[in-house]
């Protein structure tokens, strides 16, 4: 074997330890009398010794850093809850004064209603800005809470709050929407070619489902609200309501 040379492959394999024994015996038996496959052997050792160096230097940079204690980053995360709850009272305050301000309107809305009952005003009603001012505000509020992001909530007080402004003012704004089905109503009989005063004589046809209709939706809205105070099924039903009312109040703006 002195004058046969182990291949570089043989060399790896015997320093990595790869080998079987029979081999290993072999080659140290050849490596005592051989300075070739001696030096070949020290040099793949010390190319080892670099790539472990080297893979250690690498996973020591890529390591994380030594965990920074709480105490340091205490006050930075106090800061951040600080703003987070100050944001998240700006946002409910706002949403809350929004659904009073829609309520507020829908109630004056309320004064002139009880005298249009009982005369010919067909234009009145469509007109009075004020319960589309409060449909739309109340609107505003529903968006806000389906863009909330998650981190933003409301307390299960102030989700009752809310509910109870809402379920108000769709309920006033209701009677509004029963007024703008009796002026319609009023004007498809005019345009049959009766008088005014024979069609306000005919609305309680309108009026009168309507009005079982209201109380229906009043109270069945209320309970099934109540179950839900914060869900998204109760802001889903409130959106759909508002959506209809609003319509059923521009209506008259494109026909009259």
């Amino acid at each position: 074997m002195i004058g046969k040379h182990f291949s570089e492959e043989t060399i790896i394999g015997y320093l990595y330890h790869t080998l079987t024994d029979a081999r290993r015996e072999e080659m140290d038996a050849h490596l005592s009398v051989c300075s070739r496959c001696r030096d070949l052997l020290a040099a793949h050792e010390v190319q080892q010794k670099q790539i472990d160096q080297e893979l250690k230097q690498a996973i020591k940079r890529a390591a994380p850093e030594a965990p920074v204690p709480f105490a340091a980053i205490a006050p930075q995360l106090r800061r951040g809850v600080l703003r987070s709850a100050r944001w998240e009272r700006l946002v409910n305050g706002l949403t809350v004064a929004t659904a009073v301000s829609g309520l507020i309107l829908a109630l004056f809305s309320l004064f002139p209603l009880v005298q249009l009952f009982w005369v010919w005003e067909l234009h009145l009603a469509a007109i009075d800005p004020l319960p589309t001012v409060a449909s739309i505000c109340f609107g505003v509020v529903m968006v806000g809470q389906f863009e909330r992001r998650p981190g933003i909530s409301f307390s299960y007080l102030s989700a009752s709050v809310l509910t109870l402004l809402l379920w108000s003012g769709t309920a006033v704004i209701g009677l509004q929407n029963i007024l703008v089905l009796r002026d319609l109503f009023m004007w498809f009989v005019v345009l049959q070619g009766n008088t005014p005063q024979a069609a306000l004589q005919m609305s309680p046809l309108i009026v009168l489902p309507a009005a079982i209709l209201w109380i229906i939706v009043v109270i069945g809205g209320a309970e099934y609200h109540w179950r839900r105070i914060g869900q998204r099924e109760s802001w889903r039903l409130f959106a759909l309501t508002i959506v209809i009312q609003l319509l059923l109040l521009l209506l008259p703006r494109f026909l009259f």
